[in-house]
């Protein structure tokens, strides 16, 4: 007498689903019965208990695709009588889950020199046991350095090789806006020639600014005339006037020229 045959085959030739942090359970349910049946009144499920799977897919955890094959397990009762055969290789794909980045609120910066921009501060969608692990692999793309006063869009991803996939919150905008300065001059604005250099200096008390100053000849219409390659020494009208590096950057109040004098020295008269 003859085994009686009953073939099977996965139900599902690719298997899918998102990413939980476990292992698909595999069950009697991804077999399906082609061709045979079952003799005096038996059951599929009274012969066939249960699934044995191997191969990569048996435990995999993480979004990607992965082969497996299935042993069905057969009751001993009925190992004698009946030989279970078919196709039991199949593909397990795990799906990335769709998540969406949080930015903090704080998206109006003040110009100092560094890079500035707004932070994901959370993010929706993903396992809350791997939320801090997740937030802390969050990568920072275009926008992310900026420095410069004016208007930003940040984004930011997740590693391609991740179990995440950001469908929103990928861009935020900011600004950082210009940093308010104030110039003011020391030194006075009127001097007389004894052989050594005399001039304002421009100062401002914000560290964040460098300031120089630059010298001018003053022209009779008060306006300049030949640049000089440092603080005059000589008898004659001058203007001085305040550069500040990157000035695109900065908001600046109070006067950027100071014009100042040098007077002849006085010399003494004789009989």
């Amino acid at each position: 007498i003859e085994r009686r045959v009953l073939t099977f085959e996965v139900r599902d030739i690719v298997i899918v689903k998102d990413y939980d942090g476990k292992a698909y359970e595999f069950t009697t349910a991804d077999l399906v019965l082609k061709s045979g049946e079952p003799a005096g009144g038996a059951q599929i499920s009274d012969i066939v208990t249960g699934v044995t799977p191997s191969g990569a897919g048996a435990a995999a955890t993480d979004a990607g695709s992965y082969p497996f094959t299935l042993t069905p397990v057969v009751a001993e009762a009925y190992a004698k009588n009946y030989s279970v055969v078919g196709d039991f290789n199949g593909t397990i794909s795990i799906d990335k889950l769709s998540v969406t980045l949080v930015w903090s609120t704080d998206r109006e910066f003040v110009y100092d020199g560094t890079a500035q921009r707004p932070d994901v501060t959370d993010i929706e969608g993903v396992l809350e046991s791997e939320k801090d692990e997740v937030l802390a692999s969050v990568i920072y793309g275009a926008g992310a350095g900026a420095t410069h006063a004016g208007d930003y869009t940040v984004t930011a991803t997740l590693p391609e090789d991740g179990n995440y996939e950001v469908t929103e919150g990928g861009g935020c905008e900011f600004t950082i806006a210009p940093r308010p300065v104030s110039v003011t001059w020391t030194g006075g604005t009127e001097f007389t020639e004894d052989g050594e250099p005399h001039a304002p200096e421009a100062e401002c008390a914000d560290a964040v600014a460098v300031v120089t100053t630059e010298y001018y000849e003053r022209n009779g219409d008060g306006s300049r005339g030949r640049k000089l390659a440092g603080a005059p020494d000589e008898a004659g009208a001058y203007i001085a006037v305040a550069v500040i590096a990157d000035a695109d950057n900065f908001e600046i109040s109070g006067e950027l020229e100071c014009a100042f004098d040098i007077a002849e020295a006085e010399t003494g008269g004789g009989i």
